[in-house]
């Protein structure tokens, strides 16, 4: 990534982030930085296929049930890329499948937070009503319409 460097100790924004999204599970009420944190492309280049292909591999993986090599995998790219919302939304129904309740809320909120679009709405909105936070799910359901 372009703010990213090549040895994740001397990256002082991927660090922040990290102390940041750590902490994200304390928080019941929105996240307390305001803005939505990108990486930009500066020279508007496509994604390299090999991280689309890879992503889609671990698709395919937890969707035909390999929930463990899916985790792991994906656990490797968030290190990568600690800015991408889809590999926390997915990140987000694994923890899910795992029963680990608290992750899976973390998760949906990251990527809500990095990217506060429709389908992570619904990804936040599924995994409330999954843990019992109906009150949450209804009222994140208010906001959507």
């Amino acid at each position: 990534g372009f703010f990213l460097a090549k040895h994740p100790e001397k990256d002082q924004l991927a660090q922040v982030f990290h102390l940041y999204v750590s902490r994200l599970q304390f928080y019941e009420e929105r996240p307390l930085l305001p803005m939505v944190l990108k990486v930009p492309n500066h020279n508007n280049e496509a994604e390299p296929s090999s991280k689309t292909d890879e992503f889609q591999e671990v698709q395919i993986q937890f969707h035909s049930g390999e929930i463990t090599a899916a985790h792991e995998e994906l656990q490797i790219m968030l290190r990568e890329n600690p800015f991408a919302p889809e590999f926390y939304r997915l990140m987000s129904l694994i923890y899910l499948k795992k029963k680990e309740r608290q992750q899976a809320e973390r998760h949906a909120r990251v990527a809500m937070f990095l990217e506060p679009d429709q389908e992570n709405r619904q990804n936040l909105i599924k995994i409330y009503k999954a843990i019992g936070k109906r009150q949450k799910a209804r009222e994140l359901a208010k906001i959507n319409q």
